[in-house]
C-alpha cells in the first residue's frame, strides 16, 4: 500500500493558510440608513421611531443632531472616535453644540434597540431643539451612516381629512403633524366629508338632507310649520292645514295634495235600474 508523504514546506504552508483564515478579522460592513419613521416628533414628548437601513449590528450608536452632516472634532474617548460620545442614556455627537440628546433607548443599557440588521427601534426623547436634525448610526466596527435632515422637531398640530375637497375637514379623521399634510385642513366642521355639496357653508336645499351642516334639515322649507316641506310633499306651505297628512275636505281645495279636489266628497255612483212598465 502506497502512503501519502506531506513534506516540511507543504505542511508550513497549509498552516500558513489556516492562519491566514481562522484570524483575519471580519469585512467591516458600512451602515446604510433608507429613513427613520416617524420622521417627526413633538418637542414636548417622547417619539418612538424605527430607523430602516441596511448593514446595521448589535449595539450600535444612534445620535440625532443639528448642523452639518461631517463629524469633526478630537476623538478623546473610543466613543468619540466612532463620532459620538456616550453617557448613561444619552449620546452626544462630537463638537456639536452640548446638550443635544439622542435616541433614549427602550432598554437603559443598550442605548438603541437591535431588531435585525437592517432595523433598529428606539425613543426620540422630549426636549430637543425645534428643526430639522442629523441621524447618525455607527456600528461597533466604527463605520458609520449619516441621514441629513431626516427628523424634524417641532409643534405639533392637528389637522383633519379633507376627503371631499371642500375646504372643511372631517372631525373624525385627523392627523399630527408638524406642517399642513396634502388631503388635510386646520377645520373640522363638516358633517359629511364625503358631498362637497355637505358643509358649514353650502346653502340649504329642500332635499332631506343636512346640506350646512347646522344640525337641522331642510329648513326654511317648511313655512307653516306642519311637519311638511315643500320637497315632502306639502302643496301650500302658506296653510297649515293643507299637507300631505291632512284629511280631505268639501272645499274646493287639494287638502291632502294628492293632486284630486274634495275626491272624499264626491256623491257614490249608484247604477239605476230601470222596469218596464
Amino acid at each position: 500500500m502506497s502512503k501519502t508523504k506531506i513534506s516540511y514546506h507543504n505542511s508550513l504552508a497549509f498552516g500558513l493558510i489556516l492562519v491566514l483564515f481562522c484570524c483575519t478579522p471580519a469585512f467591516a460592513l458600512t451602515p446604510e440608513i433608507y429613513s427613520i419613521e416617524p420622521d417627526h416628533g413633538a418637542s414636548s414628548s417622547p417619539t418612538n421611531v424605527t430607523i430602516y437601513g441596511a448593514n446595521f449590528e448589535p449595539t450600535p450608536k444612534v445620535a440625532l443632531y443639528g448642523g452639518e452632516a461631517a463629524i469633526v472634532g478630537s476623538a478623546d474617548t473610543a466613543d468619540q472616535a466612532f463620532g459620538v460620545y456616550v453617557s448613561g442614556n444619552h449620546a452626544y455627537v462630537a463638537n456639536s453644540y452640548l446638550g443635544l440628546l439622542v435616541l433614549r433607548a427602550f432598554d437603559p443599557c443598550t442605548n438603541i434597540t437591535f431588531v435585525d440588521s437592517t432595523t433598529l427601534t428606539g425613543t426620540v426623547p422630549a426636549g430637543l431643539p425645534l428643526g430639522t436634525h442629523n441621524l447618525h448610526v455607527v456600528n461597533p466596527n466604527g463605520e458609520r451612516a449619516i441621514h441629513p435632515n431626516s427628523f424634524e422637531v417641532c409643534v405639533l398640530n392637528t389637522y383633519y381629512r379633507d376627503a371631499d375637497e371642500d375646504g372643511y375637514g372631517d372631525p373624525n379623521s385627523s392627523t399630527q403633524d408638524c406642517s399642513l399634510p396634502s388631503g388635510y385642513v386646520t377645520d373640522n366642521t363638516d358633517c359629511d366629508d364625503n358631498d362637497q355639496n355637505q358643509n358649514p357653508g353650502a346653502p340649504e336645499v329642500c332635499n332631506g338632507e343636512d346640506d350646512n351642516c347646522d344640525g337641522e334639515t331642510d329648513e326654511g322649507f317648511d313655512v307653516d310649520n306642519d311637519g311638511y316641506t315643500t320637497c315632502a310633499g306639502d302643496c301650500d306651505d302658506t296653510d297649515p292645514s293643507i299637507n300631505p297628512g291632512a284629511p280631505e275636505v268639501k272645499n274646493g281645495i287639494d287638502d291632502n295634495c294628492n293632486g284630486r279636489i274634495d275626491e272624499s266628497m264626491a256623491m257614490p255612483w249608484i247604477p239605476l235600474l230601470l222596469l218596464d212598465d
